[in-house]
């Protein structure tokens, strides 16, 4: 029986992976697949993965950024003007799981979508 991958994995492999992706989840591992091999393991996820994956993203090495309502609150993934040059690029955000109450909504939405912010956004929704 083949079944299929988790989706919100799935979504990170096509964009590049753990490399390329911060994930900011209530996760505590995840499946990754391994393109040479066609193998997939399970990769756990240490205390301070949030906040590192936060980093990589605001920093510029990870592009893009997968976010469910677990993480969503009290974080900022905007293009701030105050941080360095190599950092100013439009963000993308992809919410994999909307809140069901408006204000939550727009709460997740506006992570990338602040006052002092450079470049714009672009939120992408799979509902």
């Amino acid at each position: 029986l083949q079944l299929p991958p988790n989706p919100l994995d799935e979504i990170m492999r096509r964009l590049g992976g753990p490399a390329k992706v911060a994930e900011l989840t209530g996760r505590s591992r995840r499946l990754v697949f391994n393109e040479l091999t066609g193998e997939t393991r399970f990769e756990e996820r240490g205390d301070g993965a949030n906040l590192q994956e936060l980093r990589s993203f605001q920093s510029g090495r990870k592009q893009v950024a997968i976010v469910t309502e677990a993480a969503s609150a009290g974080i900022s993934l905007h293009c701030d003007r105050r941080l360095p040059e190599e950092a100013q690029r439009p963000r993308y955000m992809i919410s994999i799981e909307m809140p069901w109450e408006a204000d939550k909504a727009i709460q997740q939405l506006g992570r990338v979508h602040r006052s002092n912010q450079r470049a714009g956004r672009q939120a992408l929704d799979d509902t």
